[in-house]
């Protein structure tokens, strides 16, 4: 037996035995030229990709629009645009809606990036865009709430939250929709419901009151009946749709939103761990540590947790991506870093999505 042949056997067989949660870049792509001169926190991308109808849509914080074949890593569109995003993007029926970062919201062709209209914003801090019917409706940074037509941007109604002088990092939640209300959360821990079609309060309860920081930073998660939310300071809690009431409350949160799969709700915590609750009644069904406190770091921080298969894959913002077993909450690292991100994963088909602070795609599969 040559010694070549057998090289080759014995990485077969390591191949055979190695553990499924070995992450493999199918491809990557760059929205922008690489370059040296780009730092990993200045000028970082923000604005994470959509992914709709196997294509990821994309536009990066100095002005490039991509298409992209989810499934190949193939480039469709690429073209160059005046506006810079700032905002996670929403592609529905053709059209591409972010946030620029010189203060206004962009609807852009999806099939060639050429602008259709823009809307004049007097903040460039604005949350991702939701659509209720033909209603475009967004949150800026001063707890503004706006909705236009989605086909024209023109206006049709504004809601001003009042501020309060609590210390707050100043939250964007992205609204959330059903089909009769718009869901908010705040910088200063207050959930909104208003009317879609006129913006008219239905209900305003403050569902985190204690330390100082109280934003409602991540996205908010729902079912038929209920809201969830986390804010900065370490809380998770559910609420009623129709009233507000609380129905329950965990401490674990911080800047990443729950996500509700069946009767569970997952939370990663700022304190480096992530937790599985019953979303019924908030009793713990695991606790798992991911850093230890001696540890866990600013820069070890969580993100929102994803399903991909039969795993729960939850990223940090170092770009590492750990794996769990979502039943037992049982924890297998992946032994692929990526680049810092400060997005968490998406999924589509067989893939999982990350998108780095330096503007690369990877698409990876376990």
């Amino acid at each position: 037996m040559s010694r070549r042949f057998s090289i080759v056997c014995c990485f077969l067989i390591l191949l055979t035995l190695a553990p499924p949660a070995l992450a493999r870049v199918v491809w990557r792509r760059s929205l922008e030229p690489w370059s040296l001169l780009r730092s990993k926190r200045i000028n970082s991308e923000k604005a994470p990709p959509d992914i709709e109808g196997g294509r990821i849509y994309a536009v990066s914080s100095r002005g490039r629009y991509l298409e992209i074949d989810a499934l190949s890593g193939k480039r469709l569109v690429k073209a160059r645009i005046k506006y810079r995003a700032s905002s996670g993007l929403l592609v529905e029926e053709g059209r591409v809606y972010f946030g620029s970062q010189s203060g206004e919201l962009v609807c852009l062709d999806s099939d060639n990036g050429e602008v259709l209209w823009t809307y004049p914003l007097k903040v460039i801090d604005i949350s991702p865009p939701a659509v209720f019917g033909d209603l475009l409706i967004f949150q800026t940074g001063i707890d503004e709430m706006t909705a236009i037509n989605k086909a024209s941007g023109e206006w049709v109604w504004t809601y001003q939250h009042p501020s309060l002088n609590d210390i707050s990092i100043m939250g964007i939640s992205a609204p959330m929709v059903d089909k009769q209300f718009v869901y908010i959360g705040t910088a200063d821990g207050y959930l909104l419901a208003l009317h879609g079609e006129d913006g008219r309060l239905v209900w305003k309860k403050q569902v985190f009151t204690q330390g100082n920081f109280r934003d409602i930073d991540g996205g908010l998660a729902q079912d038929e009946t209920t809201i969830f939310a986390c804010d900065f300071y370490g809380e998770v809690v559910a609420v009623s749709k129709k009233t507000g009431e609380k129905y329950w409350s965990y401490q674990v949160g911080g800047l990443a939103g729950p996500m509700v799969e069946g009767d569970l709700v997952y939370v990663a915590g700022r304190d480096g761990r992530v937790v599985a609750l019953d979303k019924n009644t908030g009793l713990k069904l695991w606790d798992t540590v991911i850093f230890e406190p001696e540890t866990f770091t600013p820069m070890k921080r969580l993100l929102t947790p994803t399903l991909y298969k039969q795993w729960l894959l939850v990223p940090n913002l170092q770009g590492m991506i750990f794996l769990l077993d979502p039943q037992s909450g049982k924890l297998e690292k992946t032994k692929y870093a990526l680049k810092p991100t400060s997005i968490p994963v998406q999924t589509w088909g067989d893939g999982a999505y990350l998108y780095g602070n330096k503007g690369i795609i990877y698409k990876l599969r376990y």
